[in-house]
């Protein structure tokens, strides 16, 4: 709610968040509600198949797959018709495909080797390096309700982490005694 900010809940309580100018668009916050918990789908099965399958695999069929459904998504112009991208956006397609496929790859790694809280907890160094490169290449500023939200969502995940390592301690401080 403090990342999003939806206009109705913040002007009711008379804040006013100084990007009223340009509300969010429902249908994408709600895509992106649903990417985030299909992302979180893909990371325990991804730990479900640990030793299994390498990470090499499963990041040549995410990425296999997603440019199956993404030529699917172009034929059928959803969510929008596809245009034609210059030279310098080609570049960037080719950086974003790049990135996406080594992050994947870590990604896979880590999950497989990690348990998943210990994993989830690292993966949320993405807020971090996100809101950085947001700064420094768009220019795009993080307000104060956006930090915090951040803040309690990063302490929200890293929470059971810390609980689960607590009572391993614990556990084998008990063991030891």
């Amino acid at each position: 709610m403090l990342i999003v900010k939806p206009p109705a809940l913040f002007h009711a309580l008379g804040v006013h968040t100084g990007d009223e100018a340009t509300p969010l668009d429902p249908v994408g916050v709600i895509v992106t509600l649903f990417s985030a918990f299909f992302c979180a789908v893909a990371m325990v099965t991804i730990r479900k198949v640990k030793g299994r399958v390498s990470a090499l695999a499963l990041a040549t069929w995410f990425h296999g797959s997603s440019s199956v459904l993404g030529f699917l998504s172009v034929a059928v112009a959803w969510p929008q018709p596809a245009v034609w991208p210059s030279t310098y956006e080609w570049c960037l397609l080719v950086l974003i495909s790049l990135t996406s496929f080594a992050g994947q790859l870590s990604l896979n790694y880590g999950y497989s080797h990690l348990p998943t809280l210990t994993a989830s907890a690292l993966y949320y160094l993405m807020v971090v390096w996100s809101s950085a490169l947001g700064l420094l290449f768009l220019g795009e500023r993080v307000d104060v309700y956006g930090a915090l939200g951040a803040a309690l969502i990063c302490v929200g995940g890293l929470a059971p982490s810390v609980h689960k390592a607590r009572l391993e301690r614990e556990k084998a401080r008990l063991v030891t005694t």
